[in-house]
Formats: C-alpha cells, structure tokens, sequence
C-alpha cells in the first residue's frame, strides 16, 4: 500500500505505476490475508479455550460452551482480532462500492473511497494501540522452559 502512495504521489492515481501497486495490493490480501486471517484467529482462540496444565497426565476439566467463550472473549487479542476483521470488511466494502462507480468522480465513488479511508484507518489504529502492544507484553512476559521465572529486562 505505500507503493501506491507513493505512485499516487509522484505520478498521479492515473499511472501504470498506480494501477500496478494497486492490484498487487489487492491481490495480497485476497489471496494470502483473508484466507489465513479467520483460521490464525480461530486457532488461536481454541488454544486459549483449552486449559493449560504442566502435567501431560492431568486432564482438564470439562468446560461449558459459555465459559470458554467468555474465557476467549476476555483475551485483548481476540477482541482486537475480531475487530480487526471489521475493518477489513469495511475496506473490503469500499473497494466493492469504488469499483462499481460508473463514472470517475462520482458521488458512489467518493463514497466508497471514504468507507475504504475509514476502514483501512481503523485496522492501522487496531494493530498500532491493541494488538501490537498486547503481543509485545505477552512476549516480553514469556517463561522460559526449565526456568521458574519470567524473562523481564532491566
């Protein structure tokens, strides 16, 4: 996306330059970002719904279909995750509305050039104020295995 920035910038958004940065973006996250971004969700969310016990032997108790999904809804990640897929769609949306203008500058156009705007500024704030710092501080918090403390720096 900042290639298209870029080519926008320099050369203007009728450029082939513009065009090129503008389906390679598309295609990117048609084909690699929402296929794995519901499945990387997904399984991250059953691996906070099942118990994590240091005896292998142990087994855990039975959990109700409430309490695991309070249990993953109160993990940040997964609520930031969530969220983030809303503001995909919105982009996903504008895009559809953009493209589907008849004619250049058109109110339909500038419609969805704002719904792309707003989406792709919420799934920015998403990852910078939610998510990035929460995964930072879960990493930053890891045990080590064989140690029985926390790896904090000084």
């Amino acid at each position: 996306m900042a290639a298209q920035d870029v080519a926008a910038r320099a050369l203007g958004e009728g450029s082939r330059a513009y065009a090129l940065a503008f389906e390679v973006s598309r295609v990117a996250v048609l084909l690699v970002f929402l296929p794995v971004f519901p499945f990387a969700t997904l399984l991250h969310a059953v691996r906070l719904a099942v118990s994590d016990t240091d005896e292998p032997d142990e087994k855990p108790a039975p959990k109700s279909f409430a309490a695991a999904a309070r249990e993953v809804l109160s993990d940040t990640i997964c609520v930031g995750s969530i969220a983030l897929m809303a503001f995909v769609l919105l982009v996903s949306l504008g895009a559809l509305v953009k493209g589907d203008s008849a004619a250049k500058g058109s109110c339909r156009e500038m419609i969805g050039s704002v719904i792309g705007d707003v989406g792709l500024v919420g799934f920015h704030v998403i990852n910078l104020f939610v998510l990035t710092p929460n995964l930072a501080l879960r990493v930053w918090r890891v045990k080590l295995p064989g140690h029985g403390h926390r790896v904090v720096p000084v």
